[in-house]
This record gives structure tokens, sequence and C-alpha cells, in this order.
């Protein structure tokens, strides 16, 4: 604030002003009066304008209620010239009345601050504050022109009143408080607009403490005192200027340096070469550091690019300069040229930049090497033709099993045209011949990303069968995620294998027939064993109609010795399966089963078994028979030994 100060009244215009002010005082005071109050209402004015008509720049509202007050302020200031004494306008000169004017608008000044303190982020509505303002004065105006009841301030002859002087000194407070206030809100204000705020406010202090001290209107400290309201009014209008227009316009420039700053830096990141260039001229304006361009010196384009003394004029290869002032529009291009005798291709993107009149005056151009995309086109291109050409067929599915890409092969092998498979699942080529498990194993095999090999049957469109040996593939990411399967099919065509496929379904269907006789004789005998009449009026009722749940649960235990048996005549099993057996028939022997309820217990074991498609079913029908047999032999045993003592142990037998 001290270096300001000192800056501020050390400068030469400063010096000049003061030196013609002291001097238009000694000469006139009343031109000294209307100069210096001039200059103070014009400042105010300016002060409005400014701060009111950049009040979206404002990050608070401190300026804004004091650009509203100071239009007041400097309207009264105005009065108050054209009321002060030897300006001759009846209405309104007086040396009371322009103290009066004075004393009322300070105090609504120093009381402004106070205020635009207080509401520095509250929430601010600009027509109540206009209102207020404009009561305010419309009463302190009418209660000194029109009424004249406003407390005296000056006496003709004996000076300024003690209403006066006491008014000063309470203006005086007001400012300090604002100071203080000031103060403590400091982080809502730029270091510089603080000082020049406190800087004026000092001064407004200043003045009215010399304003208390007059004695004469016309007196040296009164002008002293007029001198101080204009360095308070100017570094208030400092404050308002810097706020309103210095700052914004840096901020602006700061903003515009920072983002042109950045787009540099965003350009030269590039890999590839990146250059503005005027089309009239062919000459570089702006380039990066990668295209080789020093855009300050006169570098031509087609210098460094083609290394030729005139712009291109290939017809193979067209000039896009040429191009683009033609259309207007952007275009991309493809350039070959050899660096150090190895042809690389370039991808060369250009877009215009207009004038208002739709001219083009610069072209911004860049350059892609895509040579090795080229080549990888390329590659890839023999790979899709070597593809769609196999005598294999190829299929691609998504790892539902979605299909996604065919061949020709495939489709001559199926029948299909492409749009029919495309997005079907590859399960449209089932037949229903080929074992479930095959089907269980392959996708075990590819979802654990092994390549799976096997033989399938599969049917047409047109519902023939054909085989075919396929080799399936799992295709994955860089992350190593199954994304795709790839299965090439070769037709192998047997159909002597079609038919050795269908006698095995034949052969499998005998068995089937077999054991369904087998069923059907075990149910005859059943029938022929159906307890008397007799014996069911005693209660000997069968034992799956006694109790369903103890008959499953004997069935179900069944189904377990039977296996054992049949593994131990097969396999040779280290089994105790007599032990077991002797068990086995003891439980029944609790419930008093006989030949009829054994005979049933293994019907219904046989049929479970043949219904879960045991491989073993066969060996079952026949080896069961003759554990039936033994199991009847033991329970005739067991019930012949059978004692009142217990239970004579089979192992004696």
């Amino acid at each position: 604030m001290k270096n300001i100060l000192i800056s501020e009244l050390s400068s030469i215009k400063t010096l000049l002003f003061l030196a013609f002010i002291y001097a238009i005082s000694l000469i006139d005071f009343l031109v000294f009066h209307i100069i210096i109050e001039t200059y103070t209402v014009v400042i105010a004015f300016a002060i409005s304008i400014f701060i009111l008509n950049t009040r979206q720049y404002h990050t608070h509202n401190f300026f804004i209620i004091l650009g509203i007050a100071f239009v007041y302020i400097g309207i009264v200031d105005l009065i108050h010239m054209f009321a002060y004494e030897g300006m001759n306008f009846k209405a309104l000169s007086g040396s009371n009345r322009a103290s009066q004017l004075w004393i009322f608008n300070r105090y609504i000044q120093a009381l402004t601050f106070l205020l635009a303190v207080f509401l520095i982020k509250r929430r601010l509505n600009l027509y109540m504050i206009t209102t207020g303002f404009t009561i305010i004065y419309a009463m302190g105006l009418s209660s000194i022109l029109l009424f004249d009841i406003f407390p005296d301030c000056y006496i003709k002859g004996t000076g300024q009143t003690t209403f006066k002087i006491i008014s000063e000194y309470i203006v005086i407070c007001l400012f300090i408080g604002s100071l203080v206030l000031l103060n403590r809100a400091r982080h809502h204000f730029d270091e510089y607009v603080l000082k020049l705020i406190k800087l004026s406010i000092i001064f407004a202090i200043l003045q009215e403490f010399m304003f208390s001290l007059y004695i004469s209107v016309f007196s040296p400290v009164n002008a002293t005192g007029h001198v101080f309201k204009v360095f308070s009014f100017y570094f208030m209008y400092k404050a308002s200027i810097y706020l309103s227009v210095t700052k914004p316009f840096d901020v602006f420039f700061r903003e515009i340096n920072e983002k042109r700053l950045f787009l540099n830096s965003i350009i030269d990141s590039l890999s590839y070469p990146f250059y503005v260039i005027d089309v009239n001229t062919y000459e570089v304006v702006m380039a990066n550091k990668v295209s080789g361009f020093d855009t300050r010196e006169k570098t031509l384009c087609y210098s460094l690019l083609k290394k030729t003394t005139h712009p291109c004029l290939s017809d193979e290869q067209p000039c896009p300069i040429d191009i683009v002032k033609k259309t207007k529009k952007s275009v991309i291009l493809e350039h070959t040229q050899g660096d150090d005798g190895i042809e690389r291709t370039y991808q060369i993107h250009a877009y215009p930049i207009l004038n208002d009149a739709k001219e083009v005056i610069y072209l911004i151009e860049y350059w892609i090497d895509i040579t090795d995309k080229k080549r990888e086109q390329e590659d890839i291109k023999k790979m899709s033709l070597a593809i769609e050409q196999s005598s294999d067929s190829i299929m691609i599915t998504d790892t539902q099993g979605v299909i996604q890409y065919v061949n020709k092969s495939f489709l001559n092998t199926t029948g299909y045209r492409k749009e029919e498979v495309i997005g079907e699942k590859a399960s449209i080529l089932k037949s229903g011949l080929t074992p479930v498990e095959v089907y269980k194993d392959m996708w075990h095999t590819i979802k654990s990303n092994r390549v799976w090999r096997g033989d399938l049957c599969n049917k047409d469109k047109a519902g023939n069968l054909f085989w075919e040996h396929v080799c399936i593939t799992p295709l994955t990411n860089d992350k190593g995620e199954i994304t795709h399967f790839v299965a090439v099919k070769e037709n192998i065509g047997d159909k002597l294998k079609v038919k050795e496929f269908e006698l095995k379904l034949k052969e499998k269907d005998l068995k089937i027939l077999e054991m369904q006789k087998e069923l059907t004789m075990l149910d005859e005998l059943l029938k022929l064993h159906q307890p008397s009449i007799t014996a069911i009026s005693f209660g000997h009722k069968p034992l799956r109609e006694l109790s369903a749940v103890v008959f499953d649960e004997l069935v179900s235990e069944y189904e377990g010795l039977l296996e054992q048996y049949v593994d131990y005549q097969i396999y040779k099993t280290d089994i105790d399966l007599r032990e077991n057996m002797r068990r086995y028939i003891e439980k029944l022997a609790m419930f008093k089963v006989g030949a009829r309820e054994i005979l049933d217990i293994h019907t219904t074991a046989l049929k479970n078994k043949i219904a879960s498609s045991d491989k073993k079913t066969q060996a079952y029908i026949e080896e069961g028979r003759m554990m039936v047999l033994e199991m009847m032999g033991y329970l005739v045993n067991y019930y012949r030994n059978f004692s009142i003592g217990g239970i004579v142990d089979f192992k004696k037998r």
C-alpha cells in the first residue's frame, strides 16, 4: 500500500495536478471548488458505469453495491457544487445548504462501505438495493431542499455547527469500521485491489478530519480536504478500473496464451507431422517438431515433403491443396514416396480454414505412415481368400456357439445360404444321432482353452446325414480370455459309417426289446403270485402296499447289492458279497417278505437301472436272474433255521 501511494503521489502527472489546483485555489477558490467537484462527480459516475456494466466479472457483491451507491453520491455532490456559496443558484445557494448536502452524502458513503462488506457474499437483489438507495436519498434531499428540517451545519459568521463537527467524527468512525471489516474479509479481495480500497478510505478519513477544522468555506483547510477527496475518489476509481477492465482483459489474454501454449504442446506431442499451410504461397506458417519444418524461416511445403522446387502436379498423387481449394472440403489421400530407397505409403489428411468470404486461406495437414497397416491389410486379405476358398468347411462362432462366419465350402456341404446360418447356433446342424457324451466332452475341452478333435454326424438343410471330422480351436484375446471358436471340418462322406451307426442303433433297439421282454415276464410272474383272498383277509398284504417308504428303501439297497453282484461276476472284485447278502436277507426277514416281494423288489430295481441308461443294463438282466435265485435260497434257509432264541448265522450254513 505504501509503494502504491508513493508511486501515485510522486508521479509527474500528480505533481502537476496538485500544483495546478493549488494555484487555482489561491486565485479563485470557487473555480477551484468547481474543478474539484466536477472531477469527483465524473469519477463517481465512471466508477458506477465500469462496475455495473462488468458486474458479471465480479466474484462478490462489494463493488456492485458501491457501483449503485456512487450514482447517488455523484448526483448529490453535483447538487452540492451548485449550492456552494458564490454559485448564485437561488433555490440552492448557501453555505449551510451546501454543508448539509455534504455531510448527508458522506454519511451515506461511509454506511455504504459498511453495508458492502457486510453483504459481500450474501444473495443480492439489485432491484431492492437500488430502491433502498432511492428512498433514502429522496428523503434526505427532501429534508434539506423542500422541508428544511435537516439540522444546520454551517452558520455564516460563526462557522460549522456542533452537529456538523460531531457528524464528521461519526463519519470518520464509520470509515474506520469499514477498514476493520475489510481487513477481516481480505481473503475475498485481490491484494492490489484491497490496497487501493484502503487508500481510498484513508483519504476519505483525512478529508473528513480536515472538514471538521475549517471555519470559512474558502479556507486553505477546506481546500486541503477537497484535495484529499480527489485522492479518495481516484483510488476507488483505479480499483474499479482494475477489476472491471484491466484484470478481465489480463485474465482473458492470459487464458488465450495458456490455450495457445496448450494447443502447441498437444501439436508437438503428436507422433506424426502436423502443420498449417498458406494455400496461396505454399508457406508453412505453423508446424510441430516431428514435421521438420522451421516456421522461423520461410519454408515451402513441397521443398521439404517432396524435395522439389515447384508445387506437386502429379496426376497419380494430386496435391491436397489444389483439391481443397476447389472443393472447400476436407480430403484424405494416399501418397507413396521412397525414403533411402525404401518405398513407404502415407495417408494425408487435409482440412480447409475459410475466411469470412468462404475462401480457403489456410490448410491444416498431417501425415500418417500406413505402410505397415497396408501390409497387414494385404496379409489379412490373403488369409481371407485362403479361408474363403478352402475345400474344408470353416465356421467361426462366439463363445455361446452362435455362428458369425462360414465359408463357401460350408455352404456347399450344408446347402444353407449364408444369411440362413449367420446368427443361428451351430446346433442347427445336429442330426440327433451323435451321442450326448461327445458334445459334453467337446464343450468341456474347448472351454478349457484346448483343441478338440472328433467325428460328428450332422445333417444338411435337406435332412441328409453326413459325417465330418471336426477340429475346433479356441481364439483368445490379449488377456487370455476366449472370444471365439474356429471349427475346421472335413467332410469324410463315408456312407458305410452312417449305416454302421444305424446298425448299432438297431442292435441297441434289439437290446431294449429284450429288456422290455424281461420286464414283461417279471411283471407276469408278479401277477401270478398275487396274495390269495384268505391271506389278504388275515392282513398279509404286499410290502409295497403296507409301507411304500420301506419298499423304496429296500429297492435302493437292492440296487447297490445288484451292482456289487455284477462287478463281482465280471471283474472279480474283492467284495465280501456273501456277508452283504446275508445282512440284506436278515433285513427282509424282519418284514416277513417272501418270494413274491423279492421278485417285486428285483423288478423295480431293474426298471430303475434301465431308465438311467446304465451301460451295464444287459449284465443286470443276465446276472440278476442268478442273484434272485440265490436270494430266495438264502431266504428259505433263513426261515428254516429261524427260532425263538435268535437267528442262525449264515456262516454255519
